[in-house]
């Protein structure tokens, strides 16, 4: 080799050397880097995984709680149920001790009567000596189920009827009870019924506000009710008449006459799929019958889930078997629940109905 080759050889291995060095160098510095970045990444997942663990015990404790809280969620909801259970058995309870206060009352005016009458007994209905009572509901806006609503209408078809019921000479006893609180002065209708050799009882009450949710059944139920506990006329006999305040019966004193029996029902049957009723609109009842099967039955009624008093008494009568009247009533008025018109008031009954509403 000579000389010249030698040199240059020699500067390319320095060359190649000082290269090579600086590589090692370079590449030595990126896996220190590498490598410190690489602990920070180690580090920061070991954070995460800390983190993680973490939450999920936090999810765990969560998860308990809401476990808990359905356990007392479902703890309440028994509890509340029973209460619900508890307060209605009160309620029955309450109901019952009502039902048998108010028949305690009304034998105690039954009493009181034998009493001051001098005789050992009630007198007992004869020829003449009938007892009516008038269910009626001036106010009655919040009533379901009724075509007519209107109080001066409704008024004026009360006092109509009124009118009407001085005719009859069967009717000895009128009662009429009202159950809205209206503050009609009845002081001139009483004095003309009274001039009709009719005694009068005005029974006015506050009793609407469940006819509100259950239908005007209840309320007529409840007004009987409220009459047999605080009526001192419809202790003079032993059956009375019900008739729907707003309806007056024009053969009356025939019907009357030829009604031998204390209980007389109109009973329907009804077509297959549809329940038999009892109509409550007119009928005749014994005290002792009423009070025992049918005084309570309106708190069962129920009209929006199809449980009306009609039902519920064709149910508790059946083994009564009342008869039908011995004539059929001539109905003059119409109803409010249905608005089906019966033969209407005439003119003069009109007239003399306004001239008690100046």
């Amino acid at each position: 080799m000579t000389a010249g080759l030698r040199s240059a050889f020699t500067k390319l291995l320095a060359v190649f050397g000082l290269a090579s060095a600086r590589s090692v160098h370079m590449l030595t510095g990126r896996l220190g880097t590498a490598g410190a970045r690489a602990a920070a990444l180690k580090s920061q997942l070991a954070d995460v995984r800390a983190k993680l663990k973490e939450a999920r015990a936090r999810a765990d404790g969560f998860e308990r709680e809401v476990e808990a809280l359905k356990l007392r969620l479902v703890e309440a909801e028994s509890g509340s149920a029973a209460w619900k259970t508890r307060a209605e058995t009160l309620e029955q309870q309450v109901s019952s001790a009502r039902v048998a206060a108010q028949r305690l009352r009304g034998r105690a005016m039954a009493e009181e009567l034998k009493a001051t009458s001098g005789s050992g007994t009630v007198r007992v209905v004869s020829s003449g000596d009938e007892t009516l009572v008038m269910t009626a509901t001036f106010t009655a806006a919040a009533t379901p189920y009724l075509v007519i609503r209107d109080e001066h209408e409704r008024t004026l078809h009360y006092l109509c009827a009124l009118v009407s019921w001085a005719q009859p000479k069967r009717v000895r006893r009128v009662v009429l009870a009202e159950n809205s609180n209206t503050g009609f002065d009845f002081s001139r209708i009483v004095r003309f019924l009274e001039a009709a050799g009719k005694e009068v009882e005005v029974l006015v009450f506050d009793g609407n506000t469940h006819a509100a949710q259950r239908g005007k059944g209840y309320g007529d139920g409840e007004i009987l009710e409220h009459v047999f506990a605080h009526s001192r006329l419809l202790r003079m006999g032993e059956t009375f008449y019900k008739i729907s305040g707003r309806v007056f019966v024009r053969n009356f004193d025939l019907v009357s006459e030829l009604t031998t029996s204390a209980e007389a029902f109109f009973r329907k049957i009804g077509k297959p799929g549809q329940k038999p009723k009892a109509n409550t609109v007119f009928f005749r009842c014994g005290l002792q019958v009423f009070e025992d099967r049918l005084l309570d039955a309106y708190r069962q009624v129920d009209e929006p889930n199809g449980v009306y008093l009609e039902h519920l008494y064709f149910d508790r009568l059946r083994d009564v078997r009342p008869p039908d009247f011995g004539e059929r009533p001539a109905f003059v008025g119409q109803q409010a629940s249905t608005g089906k018109a019966y033969e209407a008031y005439d003119v003069d009954t009109i007239r003399l109905a306004r001239s008690f509403l100046a």
